[in-house]
């Protein structure tokens, strides 16, 4: 029969066998970055963070959790697993980007939160979701192309958009597939979904922009106004706060909907 100490010592020993492993395939559960931090320091530990977000999520493990500690810009990043990106409270976690694309997201389930993204009037795209489920909350998404571009006609794609402000984009939201015809429900979202949930939209030249090749009730952006699970909306002071492929997608707005419901416009 094992002693108590024995068995304690294998224990012990597992853990650091473990552990070891973990770390030579570089996957720890949770990663770090800071304005201090270097890229050679992976796997990214709180103790000697990496600098950019683009290290961290690649030494990071599927379903883990990126934590930006101090205030700086931490580069674009291109994601293809299930994985958390959030900032301290109190943080400015800057993402500037002068082309291309800030947040590139082709697979996995994704959430960011608590990111400044800027475009600085020349980057194409803020946030790209093709072929993904994305939560994004509680950002800031200007001087972009496209603040947040949804979906490629092929792809499965879904975003929530929670509390989250998109200015000075030429489009601050585009949603580009075939839609569904229960808006809002994302289970039965066919190609592309779009869920607005809080926030402003507003000094865009387009607000929403839905780009559907099917008929008017397929509309695939859903704006939540009221009741317990949803917040209010500002779509506001765009050049064009909606814009349609199929005109009657846009009329009457705004596009409005109880959460997780049927197709019900509020009306002008």
């Amino acid at each position: 029969m094992i002693s108590l100490r024995n068995f304690a010592k294998l224990v012990a020993s597992l853990i650091f066998v473990v552990s070891l492993s973990s770390l030579a395939h570089g996957q720890p559960a949770a990663a770090f970055v800071s304005s201090g931090g270097s890229d050679l320091n992976t796997p990214c530990a709180r103790a000697t963070p990496c600098r950019n977000l683009q290290a961290a999520v690649d030494a990071v493990a599927a379903k883990g959790q990126v934590t930006i500690l101090d205030s700086a810009g931490y580069g674009a990043v291109t994601i293809a697993k299930s994985v958390i990106i959030n900032a301290y409270p109190g943080v400015v976690a800057a993402i500037n980007s002068t082309s291309g694309t800030a947040i590139s997201i082709t697979a996995g389930n994704v959430i960011i939160s608590g990111l400044k993204i800027n475009g600085n009037g020349t980057a194409t795209t803020g946030i790209s979701v093709v072929g993904t489920q994305v939560v994004v909350e509680n950002c800031d998404i200007t001087g972009f192309g496209f603040g947040v571009s949804v979906g490629n006609n092929s792809a499965i794609s879904k975003l929530d958009l929670i509390n989250s402000n998109l200015y000075y984009n030429g489009t601050a939201v585009f949603s580009n597939g075939q839609g569904a015809n229960f808006p809002g429900n994302m289970t039965v979202a066919s190609v592309s979904m779009v869920r607005i949930n809080g926030g402003n939209i507003t000094q865009n030249v387009a607000g929403v922009e839905m780009r559907s090749p099917g008929a008017a009730n397929l509309a695939n952006v859903a704006l939540f106004t009221g009741g317990a699970n949803t917040g209010n909306v500002n779509l506001i002071g765009n050049v064009f706060n909606v814009v349609c492929t199929v005109t009657p997608m846009c009329n009457p707005q705004p596009i409005t909907y109880a959460f997780n419901s049927g197709y019900t416009n509020s009306g002008p």
